[in-house]
């Protein structure tokens, strides 16, 4: 089933598949950490936007060789800061 916006009362549509974006120390500087790729969701009614199937792994980390190239090659535009 698809996400419901507890606000409005109707179903989320899905804007884009494989959204990249990336997760943060979480030690407040900003600096990612992990890249994922999820699908991004948007409420026709009132814009809010979520982020669901991201999986149980992210599709790279920061400490493998190639992390920059795989993060440029995506474009994350979201940076999630725990």
């Amino acid at each position: 089933m698809r996400p419901i916006c507890a606000k409005c009362s109707v179903f989320f549509r899905c804007e884009k598949n494989d959204y990249a974006f990336e997760v943060g120390f979480g030690d407040g500087t900003h600096r990612p950490f992990t890249l994922w790729l999820g699908d991004l969701w948007r409420c026709p009614g009132c814009d809010t936007e979520i982020i669901v199937g991201a999986g149980t792994r992210p599709m790279a980390t920061l400490h493998q060789d190639d992390f920059e190239k795989i993060r440029e090659s995506h474009n994350p535009q979201l940076l999630v800061d725990p």
